[in-house]
């Protein structure tokens, strides 16, 4: 065989190994492109389906918060048509009750129906604050508390500075819940815009307040509460009612 045959022949050689070598290369980044696509469309179901699975979710969590508010406002309506139905009940009884004690002391002096008249209006004002206990719930009290927090922050503004001492230095705070930071800076500040120095202030707490403030500052005294309501409401009874005598 001469050199150029055998050249020839490693030439062939070669050039069949490239070329299977070629096919093979071919055969397997066919099959890898083909499985990247296989795994890329399982990827897009997949997320379609978890796009899919989170919308249901988004929709059956809005669903639940919806029903769970109209079922919250259905019971405090109930609560609320159910405590007025006993607020009433309550204070026609107390009314017949404090009628028949008048009745029963009718004849006596004025001194003793002064004390008899007096009684029955302390006990109707304990019996009404056990009422508004038991009638509303403790984030009710705590909404009116509030409220009345801000009726007399709003009420310390409208003061006259003239009727405020000028040597005041300190002013006694009666509420039924220790102050908040945020209802205790308030009534710092309104204290100070008012009269033009820091006021120091005496906490106490009183639970017969039941909700709201009792601010005293030397002879003036400002009431926002549900106690001075009742007492308020109380006097207002006393001059309109015409089955009460004086």
């Amino acid at each position: 065989m001469s050199i150029f045959q055998i050249i020839a022949v490693q030439l062939l050689t070669f050039v069949g190994l490239v070329l299977v070598l070629r096919k093979l290369l071919y055969s397997e980044t066919s099959k890898a492109l083909k499985r990247l696509q296989e795994l890329n469309k399982e990827n897009e179901i997949k997320e379609e389906e978890l796009r899919k699975k989170g919308e249901e979710s988004q929709k059956a969590c809005s669903e639940l918060i919806k029903k769970s508010k109209d079922e919250a406002g259905r019971i405090i309506e109930l609560t609320r048509k159910e405590a007025e139905g006993f607020k009433v009940k309550a204070l026609e009884e107390a009314r017949e009750e404090a009628e028949k004690i008048i009745a029963a002391a009718h004849g006596s002096n004025e001194a003793t129906r002064s004390e008899i008249a007096a009684e029955i209006e302390s006990r109707n004002i304990d019996f009404a604050c056990e009422l508004l206990q038991h009638a509303f719930d403790a984030r009710t009290i705590e909404d009116v508390h509030k409220r009345l927090m801000d009726e007399a922050i709003c009420g310390i503004k409208e003061l006259n500075p003239g009727k405020i001492s000028a040597g005041l230095t300190k002013a006694e705070v009666i509420s039924p819940y220790p102050l908040s930071p945020d209802d205790k800076q308030r009534l710092e500040e309104g204290l100070f815009k008012k009269c033009g120095r820091k006021i120091r202030l005496e906490e106490k707490t009183d639970k017969k307040l039941i909700a709201g403030i009792i601010i005293k500052m030397a002879e003036l005294v400002l009431e926002s509460s549900i106690l001075n309501k009742l007492e308020e409401a109380k006097r207002k009874s006393k001059e309109t009612s015409p089955n009460i005598k004086r």
